[in-house]
């Protein structure tokens, strides 16, 4: 499945919805990073998994990297 075609969103959260903050025992008021994530099969379009997740600001780190398609 790690090769099949995703889709991953991350944004801020703030205030940090209530469950989320129970569950990562943080108060409302310290932002968060909402993240969702599709996998589809490249074939059919069909959803082979889809989460949603919160994650402590203070924790996360992203990182970019190009892709030379050959372009």
């Amino acid at each position: 499945m790690s090769d099949e075609h995703f889709e991953e969103i991350n944004e801020i959260a703030f205030p940090t919805p209530e469950h989320a903050a129970s569950a990562l025992g943080i108060d409302t008021q310290f932002p968060t990073v909402f993240q969702t994530k599709t996998t589809k099969l490249e074939a059919t379009g069909q959803v082979l998994a889809y989460s949603e997740t919160y994650k402590r600001a203070d924790y996360y780190k992203i990182k970019f990297i190009s892709c030379n398609r050959g372009h």
